[in-house]
């Protein structure tokens, strides 16, 4: 090969690399945390107002649970508090932290 020809080629080379390491750089930039963690004192409760329970409050962890994709919150219930029977166009899991769940009338 001449010594032109593999100048050429390394130089193409060196800007095949620099290109591909400044795109991986670019999408780690735009990609969603992996991890979220929140100290008690960075936790921000909101009141969900309208049809809610009076001292019902939520707060919203990662997502927004108003528009398509996965979401994840936590909500605090008052003392007593008794959801009526309804359905969710979406899945959803349930984890309670403190207090008692029933899922029956009895």
């Amino acid at each position: 090969m001449a010594a032109s020809a593999e100048a050429d080629l390394r130089v193409k080379l060196a800007l095949l690399v620099m290109g591909t390491v400044l795109a991986a750089k670019a999408l780690a930039q735009t990609a969603d945390p992996g991890v979220v963690a929140l100290t008690p004192a960075e936790m921000k409760w909101t009141s969900q107002g309208g049809p809610a329970a009076p001292g019902m409050e939520q707060l919203n962890l990662v997502g927004d649970p108003a528009k398509p994709g996965p979401y994840t919150l936590r909500l605090k219930f008052p003392k007593g508090f008794r959801i009526a029977p309804h359905m969710h166009p979406d899945s959803r899991e349930v984890t309670i932290l403190s207090g008692t769940f029933r899922d029956r009338l009895w």
